[in-house]
């Protein structure tokens, strides 16, 4: 196992660097199967798993210092992950004294990026800080309508005393971004353009984007490295996370969908629908000749109609931009103990406990022209069996009919409250022929609703706090490293646990109820590897084959029913996947300045069983 951290992984460096997560999927795992740690901090999203790269993106000189382990091989941070994990040590002593100034255009997601970083090193004290800026912009990306905008900050300072290494850092990357949009192949040729994008259009002359994302989220850590005895080290971390993302989107009443490429905008529409083609045909031909009159947001109608309202009525908004948005507060503490016994054992100790609260909800951005905006269930008020008692419309009887202005929070309001521990062991065993190891963990997930908003369809079981979710868990994981020389090596590692879902996946409609899945479960993961790897001073290479099951797993998808007239949220239970694969790398040294890097995969990751579906409308039951 020792012999795995000492020098970068080239299929490792291609994989994560080279193709990237948007392009290759790791081991055809999902992005939650992935673990990150900043130093010493889980920086995966308790909501739904994922890594939070955009708490420390455009700061590449302070967070290259990275190890990164594949699979089930054994970590100092604590139990990790099934698939790629990552530790990000951004101390101030551990960065390069330096002062340093880049800049660099591309075509990508921004096209300007400056940089100013400046590390003093460790000095004769034991003092040691380093900071750094960046900023990342493009007026217009590649897509149309895409502008991108994001600041970076970081700052770090240490000091070194006997036995104690305190380390205080402060990051955060303030980000806004112009999204596009995907649509099908009969937009595309309509619009003439692979780079077809439905969320912009003009307003007084210039590019607007109703789909704009922003995020702030400023993160502290204070670190204690203990250096109790000359064979025991304590490292501890304590951070906390504040702040929010949010997505902005269109929004109406009682008026014409505002997308322009709802479908029954499209000649297919009259072609199939309404079997009229010569109206198709002639649609089509007016949608080429001016794509953009067509294919794009069309402010200027949002405005009339909405001043419409106001010259025939008291200023309701037919059209206002409003926004998807969660304001995340997380706390994290890690304690990790490592134990020398001798030269060839070591013994690890640790635990991790975050608490997670997430204020969910919907806030007007923009009225529009508007007055206000009235806050109540259209979906439901087009229902025939809602229209006896006002009541069933209202998404918050505690404020019926409540006028909403900029700034003010509608459509649904709840908080998401969870909390997580885990406590790990963790034994390594290193010898001239063979190095093994084994590692355990337990834990406890719990999750818990809580209602800000009465809805008038579920008045019972809307409001205030849900019942908890508890959960415990387990994991355990070993391998072993056969030295068939100092060059030749051969190992195989194995796991085998269990997973509590994350909370997208236990409510079934967290925007308007408290209602569960029917007995929420934990998910059963089993995974294995072998490998054979040789390192030589001018070749290495790795080859290795994998597999995992993932068995009982929960998904729910949610979209709007356009039959149905409501939001639908299809609950599928008992998921099987299995994902297998092979996977190369090889390093060439040619000459002192010069390697050639190799990496393949060929993996193929599929679903063992059918799942069992179940479909809740929002607006389908009272309760």
């Amino acid at each position: 196992s020792s012999v795995l951290n000492a020098a970068r992984d080239p299929f490792l460096s291609a994989a994560t660097f080279g193709w990237g997560q948007y392009f290759f999927s790791l081991r055809g795992l999902e992005s939650d199967q992935h673990v990150q740690f900043l130093n010493g901090i889980p920086m995966n999203d308790m909501e739904n798993g994922r890594v939070a790269y955009n708490t420390y993106s455009g700061l590449n000189d302070v967070f290259r210092g990275r190890t990164l382990l594949l699979g089930a091989q054994p970590l100092s941070e604590g139990f990790g992950g099934y698939g790629l994990n990552s530790s990000i040590d951004a101390s101030a002593s551990a960065q390069r004294s330096q002062t340093r100034v880049s800049y660099a255009s591309t075509n990508r997601n921004y096209r300007n990026r400056m940089m100013l970083t400046h590390s003093s090193g460790l000095n004769k004290k034991g003092w040691a800080y380093s900071f750094s800026l960046s900023r990342r912009w493009a007026n217009q990306g590649v897509v149309k309508g895409t502008f991108y905008d994001a600041l970076g900050y970081f700052a770090a300072i240490e000091k070194k005393y006997k036995k104690h290494d305190i380390s205080l850092m402060a990051v955060g990357a303030p980000l806004r971004r112009g999204k596009n949009g995907p649509a099908t192949r009969e937009v595309f040729d309509l619009a003439g353009t692979n780079f077809y994008n439905p969320y912009w259009g003009y307003q007084n002359g210039e590019i607007r984007n109703s789909r704009v994302f922003s995020t702030h989220r400023p993160m502290f850590i204070l670190s204690d490295k203990w250096q109790v005895s000359e064979n025991t080290l304590i490292n501890a971390a304590v951070s906390y996370q504040n702040g929010e993302e949010a997505t902005s989107t269109l929004d109406w009443y009682n008026a014409p969908d505002p997308r322009p490429d709802y479908y029954r905008y499209l000649p297919s529409w009259e072609e199939i629908k309404r079997e009229n083609s010569t109206i198709a045909d002639e649609l089509t031909q007016q949608i080429k000749a001016n794509p953009e009159e067509y294919l794009q947001v069309r402010w200027d109608r949002l405005y009339e109609a909405n001043a419409f309202s106001q010259r025939n009525g008291d200023g309701r908004a037919a059209y206002i931009l409003g926004a998807d948005v969660r304001q995340k507060r997380t706390i994290s503490s890690n304690i990790n103990l490592q134990h020398f016994i001798n030269d060839h054992v070591t013994l690890y100790a640790g635990g991790v406990f975050q608490n997670q609260r997430t204020q969910n909800f919907r806030r007007v951005e923009d009225l529009l022209g508007a007055n206000y905006y009235l806050n109540i269930n259209q979906f439901a008020e087009r229902e025939s069996q809602f229209q006896t008692n006002s009541n069933y419309i209202q998404l918050d009887l505690n404020n019926p009919n409540a006028r909403k202005e900029v700034g003010d929070r509608y459509g649904y309001n709840y908080d998401m409250h969870i909390q997580n521990a885990t406590f790990f062991t963790q034994a390594v065993f290193k010898y001239n022929r063979v190095d093994f190891f084994i590692a355990h963990e337990v834990g406890n997930n719990q999750i818990q609703r809580d209602g800000k908003y009465k809805s008038g369809l579920y008045p019972n079981n809307s409001f205030g706090e849900s019942d908890k979710v508890n959960l415990n868990t387990y994991r355990t994981k070993a391998g072993v490293t056969l030295k068939i020389d100092g060059r030749n090596y051969i190992y195989a590692n194995g796991a085998i646990g269990t997973r509590a879902p994350f909370a997208d996946d236990v409510f079934i409609s967290a925007r308007t109820r408290n209602q569960t899945i029917e007995r929420p479960s934990v998910e059963r993961i089993r995974s294995a590897e072998v490998g054979y790897l040789l390192r030589s001073p001018n070749f290495k290479t790795r080859i290795s084959g994998y597999v995992t099951d993932v068995k009982d797993a929960s998904d729910i998808r949610r979209y709007f029913h356009d039959d149905n007239g409501s939001f639908t949220n299809m609950v599928l239970r008992g998921i099987n996947r299995r994902s297998t694969g092979i996977e190369i790398g090889s390093e060439i040294k040619l000459s002192p300045a010069l390697s050639l890097n190799l990496a393949a995969n060929i993996g193929q990751a599929f679903y063992t069983s059918n799942a069992r579906f179940a479909q809740f409308d929002d607006n389908d039951t009272l309760q």
